[in-house]
């Protein structure tokens, strides 16, 4: 994102939650989202996890300090 090192990581087979991680230098960002068990076996889910999460690490990620060259 933007440059920086990161991942994407899906922690769940039936995809209700995912992670983003992403480096910011001295700091770095990791971003979960979980459907709430609840809600996971509604079609569609009420939120792509991956996709929620991204938005999230790509609200915050411009406040992250810049990593080093």
């Amino acid at each position: 994102m933007n440059g920086r090192a990161g991942a994407h990581l899906g922690v769940d087979p039936n995809g209700s939650q995912c992670a983003q991680l992403i480096d910011g230098g001295s700091v770095s960002l990791s971003v979960s989202v979980a459907v709430p068990s609840n809600l996971s076996n509604l079609s569609p889910p009420p939120v792509d996890p991956c996709a929620e999460a991204l938005r999230i690490a790509q609200t915050i990620e411009p406040r992250l300090p810049k990593a080093p060259k």
